[in-house]
């Protein structure tokens, strides 16, 4: 029962570390450079049309890099969405966002700064009144209407093996994590923002006893060291839906060769016999900025009356 548990434990984490970078292969996000603006082509070529122009400091999302004219030596140039038609600008006008400009860049379905139901733990405040509600299994919680459903993804074998085959994890227990995953149809939500791939996940597991959330807590933290993370806090707290474990932690992988990491905030819920695993994961430097929104979502947590 306890490796069970510590496996399920960590495959929420594991989860939402290569759903994450699953994203940000798909996409990362720049900002036009320089001092002028930036014309966006129908084509990569500089005889094409401009359709659009993005101005200085301006971010977007880049599709993907292709090869079109030379330009300063170089035949690099990115394609863009822009409103469902692919524009093109060469690299050498654009650079990666940083933070702060990620941070300031409106996503979808930002309602504002009034509240209906707001985290004590992160002192901002979240207007959750456009949220739906999700229900799993017994349990239900709100989020964000525009964030999609991955649940189709955890059900494609094919595609977990991808994933699979790309990561390589230093501890045996993430390994076993993401085998764990593609071997049994264990999530109940799977919840992600479609332009940083900030997500949420929810599994639960019978414990097959019914277990004191102290005692869960100090089994879970007396294991930390063999989870593999980088950083680990846990505290109890209380919720809604009564005590919890709150945990954060950083987790880092090799994705097709390259080092890549997550910063993930996790709630455990223990209801009757089963424990519940609530985890959020967003690429570090974007953390703090989702996390009011983390917080909305875990404060809103329920048992459903049977």
């Amino acid at each position: 029962m306890k490796r069970l548990v510590i496996i399920g434990f960590c495959i929420g984490i594991v989860s939402g570390l290569w759903m994450g970078i699953a994203f940000a292969q798909e996409g990362e996000l720049y900002t036009v450079s320089g001092i002028s603006s930036v014309n966006a082509r129908s084509c990569p070529r500089l005889d094409c049309v401009v359709v659009t122009t993005f101005q200085v400091g301006e971010t977007f999302l880049v599709e993907e890099a292709v090869s079109g004219d030379s330009v300063f030596g170089s035949s690099e140039w990115f394609s863009i969405d822009n409103d469902g038609e692919l524009v093109y600008v060469h690299s050498s006008l654009v650079e990666l966002a940083d933070s702060a400009q990620v941070a300031a860049t409106p996503l979808p379905d930002d309602k504002g700064t009034d509240t209906t139901e707001s985290s004590s733990a992160a002192d901002t405040e979240v207007d959750t009144s456009g949220w739906i509600r999700y229900h799993a299994d017994g349990v239900s919680l709100r989020a964000p209407d525009g964030w999609i459903d991955l649940m189709s993804l955890m059900n494609d074998d094919e595609y977990l093996q991808s994933v699979m085959d790309s990561m390589e994890f230093d501890s045996a227990f993430l390994e076993a994590s993401m085998q764990m995953v593609m071997q049994n149809d264990i999530f109940d939500l799977f919840l992600s923002e479609p332009i940083t791939g900030a997500n949420l996940n929810l599994l639960h597991q019978s414990s097959g006893i019914r277990l004191s959330v102290a005692s869960l807590a100090s089994l879970l933290e007396s294991q930390a060291p063999s989870f593999g993370y980088d950083s680990f806090e846990l505290e109890i707290i209380d919720t809604a839906a009564g005590e919890a474990i709150r945990a954060l932690s950083e987790i880092s992988g090799s994705v097709n060769g390259v080092d890549q990491s997550s910063t993930a905030l996790q709630y455990v819920f223990i209801v009757d016999d089963m424990i519940y695993f609530l985890t959020f994961s967003t690429v570090p430097y974007l953390f703090e900025d989702f996390l009011p929104t983390f917080e909305a979502i875990a404060a809103s947590f329920e048992v459903d009356e049977s």
